[in-house]
């Protein structure tokens, strides 16, 4: 019986030890969800996970501009075979670890079976250099996007309370709903006039969500609009960094504990990162 336990106990831990994963996408552009990525990696970090930020924004990369950092390799490199992913890592803030993107990359399943297996490899030497690991996508309902968010544990939405930001979030999530009925998708609601309106807006879409697709959406966050936030665009440093007392950099760190508390009252995940990445280029390689 102990010998049993035991196994059950190193399996457990084996499975914890695996990162989580999770894709930060949103229904259209300028709702600020590279910052809060950006921002949230940071949060994480400073509550003691070891945090990996991917730019798979393949349109309009700029987690390295917003971060302010120098770099000379990116994942055009990687997926290119050029560059090993471990080889194009850059240091962040509070020790955050970032993979710059490239814009103009094309479809990841569109890779030959070689560089394939080398972009998978190149994955398997990171996992364990990481206990979260957080995707930005681009805007949009692109394949890209789709891709990103179907090989993550959760998913986060980010919108607006502006009428158009919340159609394209409901488009985003029908659209997840579709390709994965047991996704888990959370709600950020950011540029928002008080909390009051941010749960109206959140609420709302889970509403719909709940009625029409029959999909269950989380809030996971609400973030106010701060003027500190453009200030430290402007100066290319994180918001939380450089004003650590402004309500955003408050909003972030609840959401960042939200997160980390889901993240112990749930299930021990399931495959890990890198059997999804090989599995989904089994089912879509295209060479």
């Amino acid at each position: 019986m102990s010998d049993q336990a035991e196994k059950l106990r190193a399996l457990a831990a084996a499975h914890r030890a695996q990162p989580r994963v999770i894709t930060v996408t949103s229904g259209k552009g300028g709702v600020g969800k590279s910052n809060i990525v950006i921002n949230l990696a940071i949060a994480v970090s400073r509550m003691g996970k070891r945090v990996l930020v991917i730019d798979a924004d393949l349109g309009l990369a700029n987690v390295d501009i917003l971060l302010g950092l120098k770099n000379t390799f990116n994942l055009q490199h990687a997926i290119d075979g050029k560059m090993k992913l471990r080889d194009i890592v850059v240091e962040g803030p509070a020790g955050i670890k970032v993979i710059p993107g490239s814009s103009g990359i094309p479809h990841i399943a569109n890779m030959n079976r070689r560089r394939r297996q080398e972009f998978i490899t190149s994955f398997k030497e990171l996992e364990g250099e990481a206990d979260m690991i957080l995707i930005d996508t681009s805007a949009g309902m692109t394949r890209n996007v789709i891709t990103f968010a179907l090989l993550a544990d959760d998913i986060i939405l980010v919108t607006t309370p502006e009428p158009s930001a919340i159609t394209d979030a409901y488009a985003m999530i029908k659209v997840i709903h579709a390709e994965k009925a047991t996704a888990r998708v959370g709600l950020v609601v950011n540029l928002t006039r008080s909390e009051t309106q941010a749960l109206e807006v959140a609420d709302r879409i889970a509403q719909v969500s709940r009625q029409f697709l029959n999909f269950p959406v989380s809030v996971l966050g609400t973030m106010p609009t701060d003027p500190y936030v453009p200030r430290a665009v402007m100066q290319r440093q994180p918001w939380s960094e450089l004003y650590p007392k402004a309500p955003a950099t408050k909003a972030v760190k609840q959401m960042a504990a939200r997160i980390l508390n889901g993240e112990e009252n749930s299930a021990v995940h399931g495959a890990g990162f890198i059997q999804r990445v090989s599995a989904f280029f089994k089912t879509n390689s295209q060479a």
